[in-house]
């Protein structure tokens, strides 16, 4: 063994290496990196996996046609669906996140029809949530609707509905370009062969209200397989999909607004997969100024999700690839995609088809043009009563915690109406780390240190005598936070077994 700022060593059983940190007499030790030794503690990090609390109904009815967005004026997230218990109507509620958890006002209708669709995104100049949908008795046409959040009552009114598309509008996504001001829906729109398109809108703050420029087709067609995300660096648009006229492919393209007359312009397609793909997501990284795209790889079997990191060439409107990265072994549907700006990472929301269809989610970290992920979990705590469909997130930037939204089918609930009902989850992705691990629990410290000293640890056999209130021939085991404690903790690292109240044998 190798000992760091070693000036003597006594005997075996002891190591002398240099503090990194305070130690205190019978602190609990963990050897760093560098060889180093510091306390075993806790400290607020990334959690890994992300930590589900439990879930909450916001529509006591079955809801379908799920979205979210986060309102940042208020502080609130804004969930629209279509609700089957009122005639299938486009609604929306607005949550407060507290802690783990979220509470919900008064679903409000705003559109008196059956809704499709429902994509909201919030207007940070005129402070107003956005909502596009399709109009299903209407002839399916695209329209949009502004609304303003009350934070006092968690409630939100509305202006008049407009229409952007007078044919049927497949409502793909809907994204708000803070460098013009303006939102852009993307939709299928069936009057020009289900056409990829786009349409960028203006909202007047005073009186709710949004009006349209022309739409613009991609040159493409891909339902709603497809995603926005607005590149704040480059100020452009980045739309992800798949290409159903050439073999499902997964392409992107960069779009630019011009304001002055509500119009956006695409540049070339860049392919991020021949083969075929479903599922596209993509958000924007702000921190390493690049967009991650995640979706399911359609040619291989079991039907994995992948993501890849995207640079936006702002010269010729195209994008650059890094290398494509898996993040799941089974099949599965990405529901959402955001980017937690509190942690500087990716929060993907899934879920797993290949049995109980349970949500999970996953942390993805840009280095570079590379993308790596950390350990998936479920987004529920009670996700063995409970099967997730039609996913979305968002992340809230007041709680810096992500809301993820979905409905599901409850058997534990008596009341034969709860197939479906709408709910929600808040995943925490920062909390108290633990710098323990499995291997790195050495020994205990055998007096005061200050960081950069020359520090004496016990190790394997010692006995050490700085401990109390122990009861002998019983096993301890290190606790996350550096104490003693008779059950395991997670990771499991016994310390030793005690001799005397005082005195504890050091064990690996």
């Amino acid at each position: 063994m190798k000992y760091i700022g070693q000036k003597h060593q006594p005997n075996a059983s002891e190591l002398v290496a240099v503090a990194s940190g305070t130690l205190a007499n019978g602190s609990k030790v963990i050897v760093n990196a560098d060889g180093t030794v510091s306390a075993v503690a806790e400290a607020n990090g990334a959690l890994d996996p992300p930590q589900p609390g439990t879930s909450v109904i916001y529509s006591a009815n079955s809801a379908s046609n799920t979205n979210s967005t986060f309102d940042s004026n208020s502080n609130r997230v804004v969930i629209t669906y279509q609700d089957h218990g009122n005639s299938r109507y486009g609604t929306a509620v607005v949550g407060t996140v507290s802690g783990t958890s979220i509470s919900f006002g008064t679903p409000v209708a705003y559109n008196s029809v059956i809704s499709n669709d429902n994509v909201p995104t919030f207007d940070s100049d005129s402070n107003k949530v956005v909502i596009a949908f399709d109009d299903q008795t209407n002839s399916d046409y695209g329209k949009a609707i502004v609304g303003a959040v009350n934070s006092s009552n968690n409630s939100i009114a509305f202006g008049s509905i407009v229409t952007f598309e007078s044919a049927r509008a497949n409502l793909a996504a809907i994204a708000f370009d803070s460098n013009v001001n303006k939102v852009v829906v993307l939709y299928n729109d069936g009057g020009n062969s289900d056409a990829l398109t786009a349409v960028v809108g203006d909202v007047t703050a005073s009186n709710n209200s949004i009006a349209f420029g022309t739409p613009v087709s991609l040159g493409l067609v891909s339902y709603t397989n497809a995603d926005i995300s607005f590149d704040s660096t480059a100020n452009k648009m980045v739309v992800a999909y798949k290409n159903v006229g050439d073999s499902n492919h997964g392409g992107a393209k960069v779009g630019t607004i011009t304001a002055s007359n509500n119009s956006i312009a695409f540049g070339a397609e860049a392919k991020f997969l021949a083969a075929s793909t479903t599922g596209a997501k993509c958000a924007y990284d702000p921190d390493t100024n690049k967009t991650a795209i995640f979706f399911r790889d359609l040619s291989v079997s079991p039907q994995i999700s992948k993501a890849v990191v995207a640079t936006v060439n702002t010269s010729n409107n195209t994008l650059s690839y890094g290398s494509l990265t898996a993040f799941t072994t089974f099949s599965n549907a990405i529901s959402g995609a955001v980017y937690d700006t509190n942690i500087n990472k990716f929060v993907v929301v899934y879920t797993d088809q290949s049995g109980d269809i349970t949500q999970h989610v996953i942390v993805g970290t840009v280095n570079g043009t590379s993308i790596s992920f950390g350990t998936l979990s479920p987004t529920s705590a009670d996700t063995t009563k409970m099967t997730a469909y039609i996913q979305s997130a968002c992340f809230d930037s007041n709680s810096n915690k992500v809301v993820s939204v979905f409905r599901k089918t409850d058997p534990n609930d008596a009341n034969s109406t709860s197939t479906n009902k709408g709910r929600a989850v808040v995943i925490s992705t920062q909390g108290l780390v633990s710098n323990l691990t499995a291997e790195n629990y050495i020994g205990i410290s055998d007096a005061v240190y200050t960081s950069g000293q020359d520090a004496t640890v016990q190790l394997v056999g010692s006995i050490d005598d700085a401990q109390s209130s122990l009861t002998p021939g019983q096993t301890y085991f290190v606790q996350a936070d550096g104490s003693l404690g008779t059950t395991a903790d997670d990771p499991s690292v016994v310390a030793g077994t005690a001799i005397a109240s005082t005195k504890l044998i050091v064990k690996e």
